[in-house]
């Protein structure tokens, strides 16, 4: 396999990964509301920094042993399914106690500290994780096969530039809508999007317990 295979695979299969539905999607778009693209900039980058890290690790060949360790996935799963439904009940708390509308966006959850919540939603999702040891871990091998770590790098930078424009723009978006939306619509559309991580956290942890 040469570079012009593995790039162009690396794009379709991050696909599946970074366009997906989670935390950090719905995330992005609760603080987007509040901060635009910066919002998505940040949480990509706490989700880009834990990403490489993870990579790193796969990479230097211990994937094995938390591959093959269900206790330390389950403890994952816990604590990540515990921190969605935290962070979905303090956005809707702020949501639901503001009278006004023009103020829901400066009463939600964590504030400003996007690069915490891409930091969080990142290391504790076990859906993160089997990702990147199942799917992931051919991209890893085959970067690997092809160029040693500077085929990893690679790899890495071909695929993380998705989450950084998909992230940003689903930031931007998010704010934009919410200033056309924010006299009528805002006070709903937040309470649907933190009751979607509550559920969520609910159902991972479920599995689980």
């Amino acid at each position: 396999m040469g570079w012009e295979t593995l790039i162009p695979m690396v794009i379709i299969v991050s696909a599946s990964g970074a366009l997906f539905p989670g935390p950090i999607f719905i995330s992005s778009v609760l603080q987007g509301l509040k901060q635009g693209a910066k919002a998505g900039l940040m949480i990509a980058t706490g989700h880009m920094i834990v990403e490489l890290a993870l990579v790193l690790i796969i990479g230097a060949g211990i994937s094995t042993i938390l591959f093959y360790g269900q206790l330390p996935l389950n403890i994952v799963t816990i604590i990540g399914s515990l921190a969605l439904i935290i962070f979905g009940s303090m956005q809707m708390l702020g949501a639901t106690r503001s009278k006004n509308n023009d103020n829901i966006v400066s009463n939600m959850g964590m504030g400003r500290n996007s690069l915490l919540i891409g930091l969080l939603f990142t290391s504790l999702n076990p859906h993160f994780l089997t990702w990147w040891f199942t799917i992931g871990l051919k991209l890893v091998l085959d970067a690997f096969i092809l160029a040693s770590w500077l085929g990893i790098l690679v790899m890495f930078f071909s695929h993380v530039w998705m989450d950084y424009a998909w992230l940003i723009f689903v930031s931007y978006t998010a704010h934009k809508g919410g200033e056309k939306i924010l006299k009528r619509w805002i006070k709903p559309v937040i309470i649907i999007l933190s009751a979607s991580l509550i559920i969520l956290g609910i159902v991972m942890i479920s599995q689980v317990l």
